[in-house]
């Protein structure tokens, strides 16, 4: 029997802490061995009882006495390290809490600021600087900033509050909103910085009309939307609790945690996955940005 082995049996357990050992007989050294961690559970006979019945059944043989089964069962002794009544779980669903407050708090600023920019271009719309600076400009980077900031809210859902299908909602609207109003904000600074390049370069005045604002931002708006369509239609964001890595003692979660992804739990596999479309939303994006850079650096000076 292993366990007759004390110091073997504590060596072998301690290199395989990963291990449930249950062990046959509740013998003294296994109850020992159980005490000290060094097994989780003991099942054995009752010895008294099984002497017992085994000698009362051959002096009826002896005596004659017909025997009828031939089968004897006998009560077993269960010892465990696992209490009978478990105590209470704790799981730590780290929901955003006061958090949230903290992204309403933000997004008031960002939409604060954005409405009273875009009042004051309104209000101030024929004043030279305004003028030459193009209000159309001004409005868009202002929209488009309220558009991306919009974000932060979506991203204040969680299932302390909020219902599944608002959840599935509030995931698929983050990447609408950040890459809208990203779009709307840069195809502004996009096209004027174009436009100023064309000025210099052909040394002439240029004047900087609506429709060339609109070129570069339908451009991109098509692209965007193209990509966040396809991405909502074959493989739509939803919101998923999953559990964090570790247990406790007795093998149960203890923390939690709440994530907008693609992944489909029913059948274990990404459908398509969002992986695809979020690279192609930043591929579009670096590309503007590369395109950006290269212009503002020709008319750095």
């Amino acid at each position: 029997w292993p366990m007759y082995n004390f110091s073997g049996w504590q060596d072998f357990v301690d290199g395989h802490r990963h291990l449930k050992l249950v062990s046959g007989d509740a013998l003294e050294i296994q109850i020992t061995l159980l005490t000290q961690g060094y097994a989780d559970g003991l099942v054995g006979q009752l010895p008294f009882q099984m002497g017992e019945i085994s000698m009362k059944t051959l002096l009826d043989v002896k005596n004659g006495k017909p025997i009828e089964q031939e089968i004897f069962g006998t009560n077993l002794l269960q010892i465990i390290s696992v209490p009978l009544v478990l105590p209470e779980l704790e799981v730590n669903m780290n929901y955003l809490g006061n958090l949230r407050i903290l992204g309403y708090l933000l997004f008031g600023i960002i939409a604060t600021c954005s409405l009273l920019l875009t009042f004051w271009v309104v209000v101030r719309r024929r004043s030279q600087v305004v003028r030459a600076s193009q209000p159309l400009f001004l409005i868009m980077i202002c929209i488009g900033t309220l558009v991306m900031g919009s974000a932060i809210i979506t991203l204040t859902f969680d299932d302390e509050i909020y219902e599944q299908h608002a959840l599935d909602i509030a995931c698929m609207s983050t990447p609408w909103l950040g890459s809208i109003g990203f779009t709307i904000a840069f195809s502004a600074l996009f096209a004027k910085t174009w436009r100023i390049n064309r000025l210099f370069r052909k040394f002439s005045r240029i004047t900087i009309s609506e429709a060339d604002v609109m070129q570069p931002f339908a451009i991109l708006i098509t692209a965007n939307i193209s990509v966040l369509a396809c991405w909502t239609i074959l493989s739509p964001l939803h919101y998923e609790r999953r559990n964090h890595a570790g247990t406790d003692g007795w093998n149960r979660v203890i923390s939690t945690y709440g994530t907008c992804t693609s992944y489909n739990s029913d059948t274990d596999e990404y459908e398509y996955g969002e992986v695809p479309y979020v690279v192609l939303l930043a591929g579009i994006a670096f590309f503007v940005l590369v395109i950006a850079n290269f212009q503002a650096y020709q008319g750095r000076s």
